[in-house]
């Protein structure tokens, strides 16, 4: 307990005094600012949020057909996607480093994006099926979770532990608060333009 309290009065005296002008403006701090909005925008941009949102649409699509298989392979999705990040949080994040496994996300991630894209050129599914879905769409379904884990090894938690680490106390709260507020914003932009890209497919769909 008295550390603790030893620790939020040393918080409380750094930040004293401290104005929002001198926060974001003041020489060298504004860049950091910046890597902390635009980390969150790229992790956005990373497509997960909109996988995540329409998992059983996306699984519905690949002829994962009826409600209970497709809410029963995006809650899979979901469960690979808790289970990677922890074990990553825990024992790889200080192992790998903030910037490689950024790296190594990124990379992993637009390889299995491109090859869902080629396996959904090339092997479209079938607009009505039943029973199992065909060797193609397993495929898909394969590589969104294999998507998802490399997600969890990088552009999800890293983040959150990265924009933690470069403020300086005295400029901390307001960095963390900028952060959040810019993960909240882009997240609802990519939200909203995924649910209008949807509702003008289906406008189009239903028109033919």
């Amino acid at each position: 307990m008295a550390e603790i309290e030893a620790a939020l009065a040393e918080e409380r005296e750094s930040r004293n005094g401290l104005a929002w002008k001198e926060a974001f403006l003041e020489r060298g701090n504004l860049i950091w600012f910046v890597i902390a909005v635009v980390i969150f925008m790229l992790q956005q941009w990373s497509g997960q949020n909109s996988v995540g949102y329409y998992a059983p649409q996306i699984f519905s699509s690949l002829r994962y057909t009826g409600t209970s298989s497709s809410l029963l392979a995006s809650g899979i999705y979901g469960i690979v996607k808790v289970v990677t990040t922890a074990i990553f949080v825990f024992f790889l994040a200080d192992t790998l480093g903030r910037s490689l496994s950024l790296l190594l996300s990124s990379l992993e991630m637009s390889i299995l994006f491109f090859i869902i894209g080629a396996l959904l050129k090339s092997f479209s599914p079938p607009a009505s099926a039943s029973g199992d879905p065909p060797p193609a769409s397993k495929a898909m379904a394969a590589m969104l979770y294999i998507y998802v884990l490399m997600y969890s090894l990088g552009w999800g938690p890293i983040p959150w532990v990265y924009v933690a680490d470069i403020f300086s106390t005295r400029t901390h709260h307001y960095g963390l608060a900028a952060a959040s507020a810019s993960q909240w914003l882009f997240s609802e932009l990519m939200n909203y333009a995924a649910d209008s890209l949807s509702h003008i497919a289906f406008s189009t769909q239903t028109s033919s």
